[in-house]
């Protein structure tokens, strides 16, 4: 039982490595790391550790339980951390790099904590390294599971599950920390509606509506995205689109109005639907100091969208 105990003690920042690198890289790229061409070579220096600690018994690579029934560190005690913390910090530096070239606020929030997440580990475990006897590695991991989960569960309020944008709740928040914080209260507002969308779910159903949904954030999103890095852009509700910055100049909204409008029609012709992907998009400018301030600015960024959709069937018509 000492043995099993142990060999499970020791090998546990594999499991954690193992699961670590296997959700990160599914995040990343939309598959689990084994089920990839090479991952599984990749992988194998982990399964080859924990096969040797389970030989410790015979081998005594992972650990030695001398005369006195005491615990004492083998080679395979700091090969095993060495191993597993190779990957973390890789794995890390991937996510890292990701989050730097992230073209949505939510990919990069959502990112974030799990970037931060070997932080606490390798802290812990350079103490246990150090200071024979204290065991306080499992702790460092335990602790920054209850972080990585508790910050997760903030970033799914605050995302929308359908377009993976941020939720008008973020868009509330991301309002009163611009009156609270910020020290020049100019601000941008665009308010986009996609445009006979009510016809699409009719003809087509929920499901096709939700594809012209997820596409045309996505659009929304790269645009913003090659402009200026530091756009707020949410799905403020239905087929509802705001986009909010404050240091955008009035040609820059301008060109991110008509470079939307430009790659719609560009949709249509390569979707071949036969239906339009289309949008109205309506900008405000103006100082905001309250809440009331936003709300009027919000206003009217909807009335000029109401007018933009009014000339677009006016041109349809013509």
């Amino acid at each position: 039982i000492l043995y099993l105990v142990n060999i499970f003690f020791v090998s546990t920042p594999l499991f954690y490595a193992y699961s670590f690198i296997e959700y990160s890289h599914l995040k990343l790229r939309g598959i689990e790391l084994h089920k990839t061409k090479y991952g599984k070579l990749i992988l194998s220096p982990l399964f080859l550790c924990f096969v040797l600690m389970i030989t410790t018994p015979i081998t005594n690579f992972g650990f030695i339980i001398n005369e006195k029934n005491l615990y004492e560190r083998a080679i395979g005690g700091y090969i095993i951390p060495a191993v597993s913390w190779i990957f973390f910090i890789l794995t890390t530096i991937m996510l890292i790099n990701r989050i730097i070239h992230a073209g949505s606020y939510v990919e990069k929030e959502n990112l974030k904590p799990l970037s931060r997440f070997a932080i606490f580990p390798f802290i812990a475990t350079i103490i246990q390294l150090n200071l024979y006897g204290v065991t306080v590695s499992q702790v460092g991991f335990t602790f920054t599971i209850l972080i990585f989960y508790v910050t997760r569960l903030k970033n799914q309020i605050l995302s929308d599950e359908l377009t993976d944008l941020n939720n008008r709740r973020d868009f509330n928040i991301y309002i009163s920390n611009f009156i609270e914080n910020d020290d020049e209260k100019e601000l941008y507002i665009c308010m986009i509606d996609v445009n006979n969308f009510r016809d699409i779910n009719d003809a087509y159903g929920r499901t096709e509506g939700d594809l012209v949904l997820r596409r045309i954030s996505q659009i929304i999103r790269d645009t913003c995205k090659g402009i200026d890095h530091n756009i707020f852009v949410c799905r403020y509700g239905g087929d509802e689109f705001v986009i909010a910055n404050k240091n955008n100049s009035q040609l820059e909204i301008d060109t991110i109005k008509m470079t939307i409008k430009e790659k719609m029609q560009q949709e249509t012709l390569h979707q071949m639907k036969d239906y339009d992907f289309s949008v109205s998009i309506g900008s405000a400018y103006g100082y905001i100091e309250t809440f009331p301030d936003y709300l009027e600015l919000l206003e009217k960024a909807t009335a000029d969208m109401s007018e933009d959709k009014k000339r677009m069937h006016i041109f349809s018509e013509e």
